[in-house]
């Protein structure tokens, strides 16, 4: 029992700090007529180019000792905390496996403002051979992201969908790497991704997605004007981010 319970707060403490970090705009308002939405296929013509909580399960329950548990919390609350000095110490002290732990370390660095140090944690999971869950995905996805580091992107982006762990939450994030870069085709496909598996958008992936087209080495008016219709089509209100982004892609292209 005593398990059980660890295990349920440790869900808690990432969730949470997941759903910050992903809706940080305002809170998640899904599809009302998502089983009759079409995927929303944008032609090269129509782009105008030359071609995230809810998080829905974070996997099973590991195997972590209490102070493992117990170390996941104090990372969580030093990353709220921006203290990365802590962050840092105590993940350096850290030599198991455990998932939640590195996770927890990424989303830290991540919230630190620290990407690089982030996707050296990255690394280092990998190098450990560690498991990776959906948690982990969406953390890793913002890290590298922010990095700009597009084909890290692609690769966790393939290995989330061919791992079954991409749910809403991993697709906010992969959406939020493209518009970092500015990669607009890149977001209208995780929207298009969404649809077909019967994912629910919100309010915040519309806007991030829209954001890509301000950012967007070649901004698109165009294509921003499109996903605001889209956008209202779905009774999904817009927010007021989403017009300022439409507005900075009117303004730069």
């Amino acid at each position: 029992m005593a398990s059980k319970s660890l295990g349920a707060a440790y869900k808690v403490i990432i969730l949470t700090l997941l759903a910050r970090v992903s809706f940080r705009n305002g809170p998640p308002s899904a599809f009302a007529q998502r089983k009759h939405q079409q995927p929303m296929v944008l032609t090269s013509d129509r782009m105008g180019m030359g071609a995230h909580t809810k998080a829905s399960g974070l996997g099973n329950i590991y195997n972590m000792t209490v102070e493992e548990k117990n170390m996941t919390s104090r990372l969580a609350d030093a990353g709220k905390a921006a203290d990365w000095s802590t962050v840092n110490a105590l993940f350096r002290s850290y030599t198991g496996q455990a998932p939640p732990i590195y996770t927890a370390a990424m989303l830290a660095a991540y919230r630190c403002g620290r990407y690089e140090e982030g996707a050296a944690i990255y690394d280092r999971m990998t190098d450990h051979n560690v498991t990776r869950d959906e948690a982990t995905y969406t953390v890793s996805l913002k890290t590298f992201g922010k990095l700009r580091r597009q084909d890290v992107v692609d690769a966790l982006w393939t290995q989330a969908k061919d791992a079954k762990r991409v749910n809403d939450v991993v697709c906010a994030a992969r959406i939020d790497a493209a518009a970092e870069q500015g990669d607009i085709e890149g977001a209208v496909r995780v929207l298009d991704y969404m649809q077909i598996k019967n994912l629910e958008a919100n309010v915040v992936q519309w806007t991030s997605a829209i954001n890509a087209c301000k950012v967007s080495d070649k901004p698109s008016y165009s294509v921003a004007l499109f996903l605001l219709e889209k956008m209202t089509e779905c009774n999904i209100t817009p927010n007021i981010a989403a017009f300022n982004n439409l507005a900075g892609a009117h303004r730069k292209a």
